[in-house]
């Protein structure tokens, strides 16, 4: 049926097919199937035999919508086998290994704060950038029609790098990757308005290659818990610049919040967060990979625009 609703039709077709089989089971249990295979509609009419004719008609009307009944639980249930999601059997990220977190509380979006990677991967995160002038690299994208990457040394590595840090931070079978690389906030860069990457099934690992300081840090919101689901939709409808004004209807709040910490922390920005990058007025660019996902059969994958591999500061100052 339609998007799981009900109509008359399927109503009419579950009731036969229950009406028919109860009917067959008395129709063998009474003898009457040898009776009525050895005679027609025609006769018994003659004879006005009520309960034969009642076999009768089911035996040869009743099978068709029956057998259609049929035919849509088998359909129903190739379709719910198709987009069956198994509940991952992995170990979820050692509780030890978090700093901090505010998703938990949080009415929509946060960060985890977690340690640091290991030494092997801090290398490989630092070998596999040459070029520091450039704002945004696309390691590798889905990002909208295509799939694209960069072939660079240590490629294999890095790749098998990030399916390793996506199998340890997500349930893999609940999202999709969606691209990895880096991102540049370089000195006296401009800062953005508060949004929300893409849309509300999107998520990303940052890995700083650099300190994060207050002057250089991403921002996000943390919106207060007790509001209004339409009122929330209503700011954040439009995701490249979020109406932050009206998360502050109806006496709610938010609280801005700011990641400070050490080189080669997993900071996770969970799904749908309220986020900016603030104008970098430290003394160095600010230099962080990074792995984004997305939600699997999310109906937004397709409203993701295409992106460059690469994007130039000139192009986003």
């Amino acid at each position: 049926m339609p998007l799981n609703s009900y109509t008359k039709f399927g109503s009419f077709i579950w009731y036969v097919y229950y009406l028919y089989c109860i009917l067959c089971i008395l129709e063998y249990c009474y003898g009457y199937n040898k009776l009525i295979s050895i005679i027609n509609l025609f006769s018994i009419i003659q004879e006005q035999n009520l309960i034969l004719i009642l076999f009768l008609l089911n035996r040869y009307c009743l099978f068709i919508p029956s057998l259609c009944y049929i035919w849509c639980e088998l359909a129903y249930g190739i379709r719910m086998i198709q987009s069956w999601i198994e509940p991952t059997r992995k170990q979820e990220p050692a509780i030890n290994e978090i700093i901090y977190e505010d998703v938990s509380k949080s009415y929509q979006g946060g960060f985890i704060h977690y340690k640091s990677v290991s030494n092997e991967y801090k290398n490989l995160i630092e070998t596999s950038i040459s070029k520091r002038e450039v704002f945004w690299i696309n390691l590798w994208k889905r990002t909208g029609n295509q799939i694209e990457q960069i072939t660079y040394k240590n490629y294999y590595e890095i790749d098998k790098m990030v399916h390793i840090l996506m199998e340890k931070y997500y349930h893999t079978n609940t999202v999709i990757l969606d691209g990895y690389g880096y991102l540049l906030n370089p000195i006296n860069s401009q800062r953005q308005p508060f949004h929300i990457d893409y849309n509300c099934d999107y998520s990303s690992l940052f890995i700083p290659l650099v300190p994060l300081s207050a002057d250089n840090s991403v921002q996000y919101i943390i919106p207060s818990p007790f509001i209004d689901s339409d009122l929330f939709h209503e700011a954040t409808k439009n995701y490249d610049k979020i109406n932050v004004n009206l998360l502050l209807q109806n006496e709610n709040y938010y609280t801005v919040r700011q990641c400070i910490s050490n080189p080669f922390t997993v900071l996770k920005m969970d799904f749908g967060t309220i986020h900016r990058g603030i104008s970098n007025q430290d003394t160095y660019h600010r230099l962080m990979f990074y792995i984004s996902v997305i939600r699997k059969n999310s109906p937004n994958q397709t409203s993701i625009p295409d992106e460059q591999l690469i994007e130039t500061i000139k192009k986003d100052l």
